[in-house]
């Protein structure tokens, strides 16, 4: 074979975590051993890293091997399940194997797109978090593809109310949407690229309070008897540290620190927010036996996306329970132990107690001891009471 032995290593050692990941999401036996051995005869046959990889390139090859139709279809199969998950687990930038459009990166119109990268070199400088920097180009990228006949410094309010009247978007993605094209024309106006923002006279869109949905104390235990050594740590660090998965994901060995014998762990979280976290031993010694690099490693700058350790998780937990859930357990939980909003909306990271009280669910227990308190209050002013008048009469 003249292929370099760590071009096919690294097929391989993908493959053979492809193979776990498949299993994890629950995937038929037949199904996840039938990909495997298409993607090992693909990776025994080329000599191109995983990264390079095209569609023309896959294509090719399965023109070569003169397949029947079915077979072919089955192999196409394989190769996009394989593609999708190393996609998602960040192995490749782009799935060779999407509908051609979509491979294409999301880049909008000539009169948009300098102003769009100017306004993210902007958020980078100062310190915007990478995520939150990708998920507001993307949604102006989109506007922008829309209206790309449009100068940027041209959109009117009515414009913008057109648009955001055309679209059936869960009240979130809406708030998301209108939240990143108003930074954008308050960075132009406070730039002087333009004189006006158009956003200024959009109607403000309520926040719609959440309600608490902690995972219940079984599905925790269910799903850590059951999981591997990667998944189990990512749900004790949501359910026993409030974590989020991104926080997760990203984990690295230097973020665990020790001081006169007492473990903490520095998590930097939404909007560059840092909180230092208090660390039981036992999860100190977990995570001090995962070595000097990052904790959960891959392909995203060297750790796990977000996005596959969410959907390993979620794998593990009952169905309809979500990692996010662990966040919420552990936030009722150590509200039951405190009583203390702040400390909760400390170890949460929020920057409003208001949020924490989303995350916290009072039990049927706390309200009735509520209930009861003032009822018992009441009884002893009726009973003073009794007792004034009764004095009165004598």
């Amino acid at each position: 074979m003249n292929r370099p032995l760590v071009v096919e290593d690294r097929w391989h050692i993908a493959i053979d975590h492809f193979a776990t990941a498949q299993q994890v999401a629950g995937i038929g036996e037949a199904t996840v051993e039938r990909r495997v051995r298409h993607m090992r005869l693909f990776a025994e046959s080329t000599d191109l890293e995983i990264e390079a990889v095209t569609r023309e390139d896959f294509e090719r090859w399965v023109l070569s091997r003169n397949m029947a139709k079915l077979t072919n279809g089955n192999v196409t199969d394989s190769a996009r399940a394989f593609f999708r998950w190393a996609e998602e687990s960040g192995r490749v930038r782009v799935n060779p194997l999407r509908e051609t459009e979509r491979c294409k990166p999301l880049v909008a119109p000539d009169l948009w797109e300098p102003h769009i990268q100017a306004w993210e070199r902007s958020m980078r400088g100062t310190g915007r978090m990478p995520g939150t920097i990708r998920a507001r180009g993307r949604a102006l990228r989109a506007f922008a593809r829309e209206h790309g006949r449009v100068s940027p410094w041209d959109v009117t309010t009515d414009v913008l109310l057109d648009y955001f009247g055309s679209k059936a978007w869960a009240h979130e993605t809406r708030r998301g949407r209108a939240s990143a094209i108003s930074g954008f024309y308050r960075w132009a106006k406070d730039t002087k690229r333009t004189k006006k923002d158009p956003t200024k006279k959009l109607p403000v869109m309520p926040t719609r309070r959440g309600v608490p949905r902690p995972a219940a104390e079984d599905d925790v235990t269910v799903a850590l008897a059951g999981a591997d050594p990667d998944v189990r740590l990512a749900i004790e660090l949501a359910s026993g540290l409030g974590l989020r998965c991104a926080e997760v994901a990203g984990l690295h060995a230097t973020n665990l620190r020790e001081r006169d014998g007492l473990w903490s762990l520095r998590v930097l979280g939404k909007g560059a927010r840092e909180r230092v976290l208090p660390v039981p031993e036992r999860l100190a010694r977990s995570l001090r036996a995962r070595g000097s690099g990052f904790i959960f490693p891959g392909q995203v700058n060297g750790h796990i996306s977000p996005h596959y350790m969410s959907k390993r998780v979620n794998a593990a937990l009952p169905h309809g329970v979500t990692m996010h859930q662990l966040r919420h357990r552990f936030a009722t939980l150590a509200y039951e132990g405190t009583r203390d909003t702040f400390t909760v909306q400390k170890l949460l990271g929020h920057a409003s107690p208001a949020t924490t009280q989303v995350y916290v669910a009072l039990s049927d227990d706390t309200l009735r001891d509520a209930v009861e308190s003032v009822h018992a209050h009441r009884g002893g002013l009726a009973r003073a009471a009794s007792t004034h008048t009764s004095s009165a009469k004598g």
